[in-house]
Formats: C-alpha cells, structure tokens, sequence
C-alpha cells in the first residue's frame, strides 16, 4: 500500500514538474521527435546511473562465484569422484567420500547463486525501468498538449540492454554459468556416476 502511495505521489511531482517546464518553455522537440528537457535528462541519467551500479555488483557476484567454483574443483579428482558411488570400510576413503559429497553440493550451490543473481538483477532492473517509465509519462503528459503531440513511448522508455556495462555482465554471466554448468554436468556424465545410476535403476 505504501509502496503505491510512493508511486502515485511521484507521478504527480512529475506530472507538476511538467506543467511548470511547459508554462516556462523549459521543454522542447527536435526535428528527430526526441524531448530536449532537463528533466528527462536527468531521470534518465539516475536509471542509468543506478542500473551500473546494480550491474557492477552482481558481476562482482558472478566472479566471486567463479572464483569460488574454481576452488572446489582444484579439490576435486577423478578417484573422488568414484568414491561418491562406491562405499568404504577404510575410515579415510568415507570421511573423503563425504567431504567430495560436500564439495559437488558447494558446486551446485554456486551454480544456483550465479542464476539466482542473474534473476533478482534483472528484475531489479525492469522495476526500475518501469518506474522511470511511469515517471517520464507523467511528465510528458503534462509538458504538451494534444495540439502539440509527442512520441511517449519512445521518449519515456529508458533501456539498459544497449550498455556497454551491460554487455561486460552478460560475457562475464555466460562464461561463468556454462563453465560450472559445463563442470556439474561432465560429474553427473562420468563414467563412475553413469554406471551408478544404471545398477541403482
């Protein structure tokens, strides 16, 4: 409720703010159809502004978690991954056994956060783009008049997919998530883990 009453109350300062630009002639259209105006300026400079910021940190995240991925299989050998299938009275090969156990569940753990990250980003990012939207809208709505038409759709959507920050996250995402996809499926593929399953089915 409260998160609505924020957004009304901001549409209608934008709302104001455009009537004021229009009432001062502090807004204007090129030959293009874009808005030359302070305020659009700025609303889109705090979203993009506040998209890098979001970027950079959950590229932060993707590292650290590949960083973190890349740790986990340094511990890791082919003998151990025979251990998962095959039980042991020698005290060492259990205690091992289970620590590889604890290992592949660090692995898929990671392999979830990293799609995790890559969720809440963007919609972090939509919500955003969608409240700029909404606050650019009211704005234009109130800037000009139906004598004087403007593109609205064009002039209050602000994108983040065209970034080059943007574009750096999305390398760095692909690289990591097919990497320790590639290093959980070529575990569950191994010749120790197929034979497993096939005497266990």
């Amino acid at each position: 409720m409260a998160k609505n009453k924020n957004k009304n109350k901001s549409g209608f300062a934008c709302f104001i703010a455009g009537k004021v630009h229009k009432t001062f002639r502090l807004v204007a259209i090129n030959e293009e159809g874009e808005v030359n105006s302070s305020f659009v300026e700025d609303r889109n400079s705090k979203f993009i502004k506040k998209a890098a910021e979001a970027v950079d940190k959950a590229q932060t995240s993707v590292n650290e978690a590949r960083t973190r991925a890349d740790e986990v299989v340094a511990q890791l050998s082919e003998d151990d991954i025979k251990l998962i299938t095959t039980g042991s009275k020698d005290v060492y090969e259990e205690r091992r056994r289970k620590k590889v156990l604890q290992l592949l569940e660090q692995l898929v753990a990671i392999r979830n956060t990293i799609k995790a990250t890559y969720v809440k980003l963007h919609a972090d990012l939509d919500e955003a783009q969608a409240q700029t939207k909404r606050e650019l809208t009211a704005y234009l709505l109130a800037a000009f008049s139906r004598k004087k038409p403007v593109d609205i759709s064009r002039n209050a959507t602000v994108s983040y997919t065209d970034k080059t920050f943007y574009q750096a996250y999305l390398e760095v995402y692909d690289y990591a998530d097919k990497a320790v996809n590639d290093i959980c499926d070529s575990i569950i593929r191994s010749e120790a883990i197929s034979n497993y399953i096939k005497e266990a089915a």
